[in-house]
């Protein structure tokens, strides 16, 4: 799949999860289309009908492939103008997939903060081990004493 059309399916679904929303400043942002024709009058929209507009005119021929890309890419330059003009941002789905994961984040430091003080544990347990285990081959000898067998 074209990376146009990724990037332009991938905004999609953030709008219907509404991870993104428009503020009311696409609103107020006009855009002029002049016509090729002279006795025709230009057409005025904003910002907003214009990305909506490329967005339905996009999923309308989302399964027509020989116009798919070029929908694709009237959709993406409209969505690049709408980031460039600062008039989307994160909406609550978003912020609240944020808080989840952040509070996710926050449970599994603690979990390898427990971890860590487990592991430093055990390294001192074994340490102490390591000096018996010296203390009895010290005692016994290290010719009678092999491993964990004592031989005859």
């Amino acid at each position: 799949m074209s990376s146009t059309i990724e990037r332009v399916e991938t905004f999609i679904q953030r709008l219907d999860n509404m991870d993104y929303i428009l503020n009311i400043e696409a609103h107020q942002i006009w855009y002029t289309k002049q016509s090729v024709f002279p006795s025709m009058s230009a057409e005025r929209k904003t910002l907003s009908d214009y990305l909506a507009n490329a967005i339905s005119a996009y999923q309308e021929n989302r399964d027509n492939e020989e116009k798919r890309l070029t929908y694709a890419e009237t959709c993406l330059l409209w969505v690049n103008r709408a980031f460039t003009c600062g008039v989307i941002k994160e909406g609550k789905g978003l912020i609240s997939k944020n808080k989840e994961l952040d509070s996710k984040s926050k449970k599994l430091e603690r979990g390898i903060k427990r971890l860590q003080e487990r592991l430093d544990e055990c390294n001192k347990k074994c340490q102490e081990l390591e000096e018996e285990n010296k203390k009895l081959h010290k005692l016994f000898g290290d010719d009678r004493f092999t491993g964990d067998v004592l031989s005859e």
